[in-house]
């Protein structure tokens, strides 16, 4: 494998964010992309990429990867790039811009049995009852990969948030992407509760830092405790 090395040209204050997305199980995406802050008044980097890349996809575990660059478009290297493939909790990513572009994060919504997953999952001590903020559903969801999280905010949009999810996909030109449930979780052996390419994945990721960067940024901590109307949730981080 063979990469001619990035040169970045900083000024006082720049700042260049590169995010790598591991795969998450098997079929799952490996993503690798260059992110600029969304505002002018933040800091800003300019990147001077390689004339040419190369990597020999055979050495690559993943069964789909992408090299993408949001702030035009580019694609530097791919590998099975347009491969419709299982999402994993990666589809949480759509789920949460779909919550945020429906209902405040301070909307305030009651825990119900259906909600959490028999046994718990990355539940972060979630009970029936319990009142918690969407803000502090997203950052348990986001952070601990939580689907009973994911599971509780997300029905605060209404029944019909597939629609939506797989209509914001649709606006956003993911052709290959597709939404079965708001968590990602195998439905059974044979159906995955979301598809997607790489590619797709990439700009999904990119539009939803440009759109909501703190609740991206989440995605980088380790661990997180969210304070609940009645109680006090912490989870370990899972990969996202």
């Amino acid at each position: 494998m063979s990469i001619p090395p990035f040169f970045y040209k900083f000024s006082a204050g720049l700042l260049a964010i590169v995010l790598v997305v591991g795969a998450l199980s098997v079929g799952a995406l490996t993503l690798i992309f260059s992110l600029h802050p969304k505002s002018a008044a933040m800091a800003q980097a300019s990147v001077i990429f390689p004339s040419t890349l190369t990597l020999d996809p055979n050495a690559l575990l993943a069964k789909a990867a992408i090299l993408y660059d949001p702030t035009d478009g580019r694609v530097l290297f791919a590998k099975d790039a347009n491969e419709s493939l299982p999402m994993a909790s990666l589809t949480k990513m759509m789920t949460a811009q779909v919550i945020l572009q429906n209902v405040s994060p301070n909307t305030q919504v009651q825990v119900t049995a259906a909600d959490l997953a028999p046994g718990g999952d990355w539940n972060g001590g979630l009970a029936v009852g319990d009142t918690v903020s969407i803000g502090n559903l997203l950052t348990v969801g986001l952070i601990a990969s939580s689907n009973d999280a994911i599971t509780a905010a997300v029905t605060s949009v209404g029944p019909d948030y597939l629609t939506k999810m797989n209509a914001l996909a649709q606006t956003l030109g993911l052709s290959k992407m597709y939404f079965n449930n708001a968590t990602g979780l195998d439905i059974d052996q044979e159906t995955s509760g979301a598809y997607g390419s790489a590619y797709d994945v990439a700009r999904l990721a990119a539009n939803f830092y440009h759109n909501y960067p703190q609740y991206f940024e989440l995605t980088q901590q380790a661990d997180v405790s969210a304070a609940g109307q009645t109680t006090k949730h912490a989870a370990t981080a899972a990969p996202l």
